[in-house]
């Protein structure tokens, strides 16, 4: 990438304020913000959203390795203490400007007892206009009915219905309301809250995907093309292991621990 466009900060109440520096040598970006409501890393996806422009002569599908320095994260809770973290590698990929745009199943980690967050999303920028997402997850950890949402970072839509027909699958049926969906940011757009049982041992993993009853048209009015064959994998953490860095592609093995893990 050859400069920094933006940065921006997710937080729950809008109130984020963020600065970013960039080193067009060395490529390393340094990100500083701070929310007076302390709800940054409230909600589903991406807590920092840095854009960069491309260089134009980029191959398509060339791969680069990013990774957050851990040594540099200095990240504090809404009541002033230090926040524990591990971080992951990822991996930025270079599509082509029309690439089609796909639909996946999001999983990331889950605390026992506390409210896991799957769903669904995409690799990269295309309009969404309606649609039904099935996701299907193996149930052993649920306690109690799903709910889901669309944060407005991904565009403005709404929710028109829930439904948990059998345990282990949740169909959210839903419109975008400004034609913007998924044409700001890429990701995981559509998040389904689940309570999680409390005696849920650490380090279980279950399989999140979607399902056949998964249908999304865009802004064309044409299906979007659905991944229903690699499952995702929702992993039970400590609760100290509170923050993940990460990027499209990042391996879910391969992180570093904090001194609180």
């Amino acid at each position: 990438y050859t400069a920094l466009l933006g940065v921006e900060v997710l937080s729950g109440a809008g109130d984020a304020v963020a600065n970013a520096t960039f080193d067009p040598l060395t490529l390393r970006t340094e990100v500083t913000f701070s929310s007076a409501s302390g709800t940054v890393n409230s909600s589903f996806g991406p807590l920092v959203i840095v854009r960069y422009a491309l260089d134009p002569a980029l191959e398509l599908d060339r791969r680069f390795i990013l990774r957050v320095d851990p040594d540099a994260l200095d990240l504090d809770a809404a009541d002033g203490q230090p926040v524990p973290y591990f971080t992951e590698k990822g991996r930025l990929r270079v599509d082509d400007f029309d690439a089609d745009v796909s639909l996946e199943a999001e999983a990331d980690h889950a605390v026992p007892g506390a409210t896991a967050v799957i769903g669904a999303g995409t690799e990269i920028l295309g309009e969404i206009a309606s649609g039904t997402i099935e996701i299907l997850f193996e149930p052993g950890f649920a306690d109690g009915p799903a709910t889901a949402s669309i944060h407005p970072a991904y565009g403005a839509a709404v929710i028109d219905a829930v439904e948990e027909p059998a345990p282990g699958v949740v169909r959210v049926t839903f419109h975008s309301t400004g034609d913007d969906l998924n044409t700001l940011l890429p990701g995981p757009f559509l998040a389904v809250s689940i309570p999680t049982r409390a005696d849920v041992a650490v380090g279980s993993r279950y399989e999140v995907i979607l399902g056949a009853g998964t249908a999304v048209l865009d802004g064309n009015g044409q299906l979007v093309e659905v991944e229903m064959t690699e499952p995702e994998i929702l992993r039970f953490v400590q609760a100290n292991l509170q923050f993940l860095s990460g990027f499209d592609d990042g391996s879910a093995d391969d992180f570093w621990t904090g001194g609180n893990s």
